[in-house]
């Protein structure tokens, strides 16, 4: 722990996840949130769901294999703050 405080690659890399990581679970449980709030059928909410995700991790990889990572980073953040806010004006 003394290292982590100490070292300043350290600290920004930790400060660098701990902000990937609230933007990613953010978007990770308010999704579902809003998804169960929609009255349809549970298997196409479903559909829809596994759906986005497969064409979120095909624009990953494209996005990881095109810049730098810390590029892409920036990028998959925007992206999610983007979505985030389109679902919040939404409903």
């Amino acid at each position: 722990m003394k290292d982590l405080w100490q070292v300043y690659d350290l600290r920004i890399n930790l400060a660098i996840m701990m902000i990937v990581w609230s933007f990613a679970s953010f978007a990770f449980f308010m999704v579902p949130f809003y998804l169960k709030n929609i009255k349809v059928n549970v298997y196409h909410i479903t559909m829809a769901s596994e759906s986005a995700e497969f064409v979120a991790s095909v624009v990953c990889a494209f996005i990881a294999n095109m810049m730098p990572l810390k590029n892409a980073m920036i990028v998959s953040c925007v992206l999610i703050v983007v979505g985030s806010m389109s679902l919040i004006c939404t409903f």
